[in-house]
Protein backbone atom coordinates (compact mmCIF):
# COMPACT_ATOMS: atom_id res chain seq x y z
CA UNK A 1 0.00 0.00 0.00
CA UNK A 2 1.54 3.35 -0.98
CA UNK A 3 2.23 5.90 1.71
CA UNK A 4 0.64 9.34 1.60
CA UNK A 5 3.69 10.92 -0.07
CA UNK A 6 3.64 8.36 -2.90
CA UNK A 7 -0.12 8.80 -3.29
CA UNK A 8 0.20 12.59 -3.55
CA UNK A 9 3.09 12.32 -6.01
CA UNK A 10 1.08 10.00 -8.25
CA UNK A 11 -1.92 12.35 -8.13
CA UNK A 12 0.24 15.40 -8.89
CA UNK A 13 2.27 13.66 -11.59
CA UNK A 14 5.45 13.99 -9.59
CA UNK A 15 8.27 11.54 -9.07
CA UNK A 16 7.55 7.98 -10.03
CA UNK A 17 7.99 5.87 -6.90
CA UNK A 18 5.52 3.10 -7.62
CA UNK A 19 6.44 -0.44 -6.73
CA UNK A 20 7.37 -1.06 -10.37
CA UNK A 21 9.66 1.95 -10.72
CA UNK A 22 13.33 1.82 -10.03
CA UNK A 23 16.23 -0.24 -11.22
CA UNK A 24 17.23 -3.75 -10.31
CA UNK A 25 20.90 -4.78 -10.25
CA UNK A 26 20.20 -7.10 -13.20
CA UNK A 27 18.83 -4.22 -15.28
CA UNK A 28 21.87 -2.12 -14.36
CA UNK A 29 24.17 -4.76 -15.83
CA UNK A 30 22.19 -4.80 -19.09
CA UNK A 31 22.20 -1.03 -19.73
CA UNK A 32 24.02 0.42 -22.74
CA UNK A 33 27.59 1.51 -21.92
CA UNK A 34 27.01 5.24 -21.41
CA UNK A 35 23.89 4.73 -19.28
CA UNK A 36 25.64 2.08 -17.17
CA UNK A 37 28.67 4.34 -16.69
CA UNK A 38 26.42 7.23 -15.61
CA UNK A 39 24.56 5.01 -13.14
CA UNK A 40 27.77 3.60 -11.68
CA UNK A 41 29.27 7.10 -11.38
CA UNK A 42 26.17 8.38 -9.58
CA UNK A 43 26.18 5.34 -7.28
CA UNK A 44 29.82 5.81 -6.32
CA UNK A 45 29.70 9.57 -5.91
CA UNK A 46 26.38 9.57 -4.07
CA UNK A 47 27.78 7.05 -1.61
CA UNK A 48 30.72 9.36 -0.93
CA UNK A 49 28.77 12.61 -0.80
CA UNK A 50 25.70 11.57 1.14
CA UNK A 51 23.05 10.61 -1.37
CA UNK A 52 23.11 12.68 -4.55
CA UNK A 53 25.43 13.95 -7.28
CA UNK A 54 25.45 17.41 -8.83
CA UNK A 55 25.12 17.77 -12.58
CA UNK A 56 28.41 19.70 -12.63
CA UNK A 57 30.22 16.61 -11.30
CA UNK A 58 28.75 14.56 -14.14
CA UNK A 59 29.78 17.21 -16.67
CA UNK A 60 33.35 17.05 -15.39
CA UNK A 61 33.47 13.24 -15.49
CA UNK A 62 32.01 12.75 -18.99
CA UNK A 63 33.50 14.39 -22.07
CA UNK A 64 30.61 13.50 -24.42
CA UNK A 65 28.07 16.14 -23.31
CA UNK A 66 25.36 15.04 -25.76
CA UNK A 67 25.76 11.38 -24.82
CA UNK A 68 25.54 12.33 -21.14
CA UNK A 69 22.46 14.46 -21.71
CA UNK A 70 20.76 11.66 -23.68
CA UNK A 71 21.64 9.06 -21.04
CA UNK A 72 20.36 11.26 -18.20
CA UNK A 73 17.13 11.94 -20.09
CA UNK A 74 16.46 8.23 -20.64
CA UNK A 75 17.39 7.23 -17.09
CA UNK A 76 15.21 9.93 -15.52
CA UNK A 77 12.24 9.10 -17.80
CA UNK A 78 12.48 5.43 -16.83
CA UNK A 79 12.54 6.37 -13.15
CA UNK A 80 15.99 4.86 -12.60
CA UNK A 81 17.57 8.20 -11.73
CA UNK A 82 15.78 10.78 -9.62
CA UNK A 83 16.50 14.39 -10.60
CA UNK A 84 15.96 17.08 -7.97
CA UNK A 85 16.32 20.82 -8.41
CA UNK A 86 16.25 23.21 -11.33
CA UNK A 87 18.98 23.66 -13.97
CA UNK A 88 21.84 24.30 -13.51
CA UNK A 89 21.56 23.06 -9.89
CA UNK A 90 20.20 19.58 -10.58
CA UNK A 91 21.15 16.70 -8.27
CA UNK A 92 20.76 13.04 -9.25
CA UNK A 93 20.31 9.93 -7.14
CA UNK A 94 19.77 6.29 -8.06
CA UNK A 95 16.30 4.84 -7.63
CA UNK A 96 16.65 1.12 -7.00
CA UNK A 97 13.46 -0.88 -7.03
CA UNK A 98 12.20 -1.77 -3.61
CA UNK A 99 11.86 -5.39 -2.72
CA UNK A 100 8.34 -6.68 -2.71
CA UNK A 101 6.80 -7.05 0.69
CA UNK A 102 6.45 -10.55 1.99
CA UNK A 103 3.03 -12.06 1.63
CA UNK A 104 3.47 -14.08 4.80
CA UNK A 105 1.27 -13.35 7.75
CA UNK A 106 2.84 -10.40 9.57
CA UNK A 107 2.20 -11.99 12.92
CA UNK A 108 3.60 -15.35 11.93
CA UNK A 109 4.51 -16.47 15.46
CA UNK A 110 0.98 -15.82 16.73
CA UNK A 111 -0.50 -17.77 13.83
CA UNK A 112 1.87 -20.68 14.48
CA UNK A 113 1.13 -20.64 18.22
CA UNK A 114 -2.63 -20.69 17.56
CA UNK A 115 -2.20 -23.54 15.10
CA UNK A 116 -0.14 -25.55 17.58
CA UNK A 117 -2.71 -24.92 20.32
CA UNK A 118 -5.50 -26.15 18.04
CA UNK A 119 -3.54 -29.34 17.27
CA UNK A 120 -3.05 -30.18 20.93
Amino acid sequence: MPNIYEHLQSQLGGENHSSESGLTPFELAELPDVQRQVMLFVLRQAHRSGGSVERSALDQAFTDRQGLADALDVLVRRGWLIARGEPPNVHYSVNFRRKRASRLNVDLWTALSERLADDS
